[in-house]
Order: structure tokens, then sequence, then C-alpha cells
């Protein structure tokens, strides 16, 4: 049966809430997560359910290269449900969480590749998807550095960085400058410019706050 207006809205809320807590602080995003994916499988919307395997895949690949075959199950799934229905913003979010399952089992010339086809679809095709969009271009960055390709590092992040000032991306620039990216001003040799680069974006944290993810890469 068609899903009430109600129905509709409280998965899409379940969405919004579990992908976002997924990169800030994880272990409440799991538990949204969860409830997303079971109410997701039960509505039977084919676009819940691709974008719940999604998330489930980000999740899974926690556990690396023994889920290996279960993530590729994930992704084959949520692929066909992104080209049966003709969804490119699933379609990216799919190549986008394939991608992200090889980077956690260490396969970085696969990422890579999932990563940048995954950006092609989003940057070009849809619209509304900055936010993933800003995780796509940290996370490629963090791949380049890890594959040792340090030229295109060199070649992206400067375009990445000159975009997200332009949109006052607040989001996009800590995730540049404090992530992985920062590694960008180490291989021009410019250590000083890295940390004030981290400095400017990284946020305090009082001894009863919680820790997010960004905090981590800051660290």
């Amino acid at each position: 049966r068609p899903l009430s207006p109600v129905e509709a809205q409280r998965i899409d809320v379940l969405w919004s809430l579990s992908s976002a807590l997924g990169f800030v602080n994880p272990v409440f995003g799991q538990v949204l997560q969860m409830r997303y994916l079971r109410e997701a499988l039960a509505s039977q919307e084919p676009r819940q359910v691709g974008l719940a395997f999604c998330l489930e895949m980000g999740y899974l690949g926690l556990g690396g290269e023994k889920r290996w075959k279960r993530l590729e199950e994930l992704f084959v799934r949520a692929l066909a449900l992104a080209e049966r229905t003709g969804d490119k913003e699933l379609l990216g979010v799919a190549r986008a969480a394939g991608g992200l399952a090889s980077f956690l089992c260490g396969r970085w010339r696969e990422s890579s590749a999932r990563w940048q086809a995954a950006e092609e679809v989003l940057r070009n095709e849809c619209t509304r998807v900055r936010w993933q969009l800003d995780l796509l271009e940290t996370f490629r960055a963090s791949v380049l550095w890890f594959l040792g390709e340090t030229r295109e590092l060199a070649r992206l992040v400067p375009i990445y960085l000159r975009a997200a000032e332009e949109r006052a991306d607040a989001y996009a620039l800590r995730g540049l400058r404090g992530g992985r990216a920062n590694n960008f001003w180490l291989v021009l040799d410019q250590p000083g410019e890295a940390r004030a680069q981290l400095e400017s974006v990284a946020l305090p944290r009082a001894p009863d706050q919680p820790a997010h993810l960004t905090h981590f890469y800051e660290l």
C-alpha cells in the first residue's frame, strides 16, 4: 500500500538524522540507522530501501575486509534499485557508499574510482546534494593521500577550497582544512600553514562535551 504522508515524513526524518549523525556521532547514528533500515524495508519504497542499504554499507564496513562479501551484495542491490527507478541521487549515493565500503576495507584504488564516478553523477545530474558532495570531497582527498597521489591531491584541494569559500560552506571548510585534506599543505612543505588552516576551523570542546568524528580528524 502507498505510504501515508505521516509515514513518509517519519522515514524521511529518520534518513536525515541517521545520515547526518553517521559523520558526526556514529554511535548515535547507528541506533537511528537501524530503525531507518527496518522502517524502509517495511515500507518497500525502493528509494528509501536503497538509501538504507547505503547507510548500512557505511556501518558494516567498519568491520573491514571480513565483511566484504556482504558489502558487495548491498552495493549491487542499491545500484539495482537506483537503475530500476532511474533515481540519479540514489545512484550517486550508492556509488559513494560503495566507495566508502572499499575505503574502510583498505581497497584504496577501487575506492577512488567509485568516488570519482559518484562525484560525477551528483555534481552533474543532481540538485540539493551539497552535503553529499562535501563528504565526497574530503574522502577523495583522504584516499589520494593513502595512494600517494600527491600531485592529484595538490590539484583538487585548492579547487574544492575555493568553491567552499565562495559559497561560505562552513561544513566543507572544516572538513577540508581540518581533515586529511590538510595534508595538502604538508605536500607543499608548509607545516605552519597546515597548522594555521586547522586552527582556523577547529572548534574547542569542553571536557563535558561529547567528542565528534571531526574532533578525531582534527587531532
